[in-house]
């Protein structure tokens, strides 16, 4: 597959499918979740201007991709166009100039970055009522929500953000490496860290970038400036599993596959299906 090498792997899936964005081909790959497999009539070519495509989130409908030029640009899913009327151009101003990953419960979308080490709010629709606590007037798309910033990343040592993932009510932030190599916690109803649900990453897992999880499973994508490679870990506690994406002959936990493709996906697939922590011999 030509996303074999990518530059940021920042992830989002619908529990089907999984996009991949990659920074070099301007481009979100596919593949399907259950097999690993690329779906390539699923895939997105991004816009001519959304050249330094750095993360993405979508609400299974629209995929907004965060551009390293300080815009976050939006695409039909479904049609795989344009949809500029959802863009939010307001990162500049707002002082949000080095864009990575996303996250959004529908009404707001956190935005991390990486000079401000700070995760930025905004409106991602009109919403009534209006979010607690209320900003000073009803928000429109990419309104600023500066009272759900959360501002507490340079306190826990989280100095280099890239990849979110939240269940709703904790939000994961990947440190890339540079200093740590590990997933901060915060509480997103109050802008809090939460120590208690951190973890660090495995020895390997040394340039962590994008973030997924289905809840019990969290996905961690290390880019191709280090070992290229899809981690599994469980959100339960600490590392259960690491796994490189293969077809392997014995499944054990901890256990290192050679590279391949996504298939490491159908493993983590079969394995909660199965409710063990390792897969039997053969």
């Amino acid at each position: 597959m030509r996303n074999s090498t990518p530059t940021r792997w920042l992830l989002w899936s619908d529990g089907t499918t999984i996009w991949v964005v990659d920074f070099n081909d301007e481009k979100l790959y596919a593949y399907t979740l259950a097999t690993g497999a690329r779906d390539v009539a699923k895939e997105v070519d991004l816009a001519a201007d959304n050249d330094r495509p750095i993360g993405l989130w979508s609400d299974g409908t629209t995929t907004w991709v965060a551009d390293e030029g300080d815009k976050i640009y939006a695409y039909t899913l479904a049609t795989k166009t344009r949809d500029a009327g959802k863009d939010i151009n307001t990162l500049t101003a707002t002082g949000n100039d080095s864009p990575r990953g996303l996250w959004s419960d529908g009404t707001t979308i956190w935005v991390a970055d990486g000079g401000d080490d700070k995760l930025y709010a905004y409106a991602i629709q009109i919403t009534t009522p209006a979010p607690t606590p209320v900003p000073a007037s009803e928000p429109s798309l990419g309104a600023r929500l500066p009272v759900r910033d959360i501002d507490a990343l340079t306190t826990a040592g989280n100095d280099s953000p890239y990849g979110l993932w939240s269940d709703g009510t904790t939000i994961w932030v990947v440190d890339d490496g540079l200093s740590d190599a590990k997933l901060y916690a915060y509480t997103l109803a109050t802008s809090t860290r939460d120590a208690g649900k951190e973890f660090d990453l495995v020895a390997g897992n040394d340039s962590p970038r994008g973030l997924w999880s289905d809840g019990t499973t969290i996905w961690v994508a290390n880019s191709g400036f280090g070992d290229e490679k899809l981690y599994a870990y469980t959100l339960a506690k600490t590392v259960v599993l690491v796994m490189r994406n293969s077809t392997p002959t014995r499944w054990l936990p901890g256990h290192v596959m050679p590279p391949r493709s996504l298939t490491l996906l159908r493993a983590m697939t079969t394995l909660m299906a199965s409710g063990r922590t390792a897969l039997p011999y053969g």
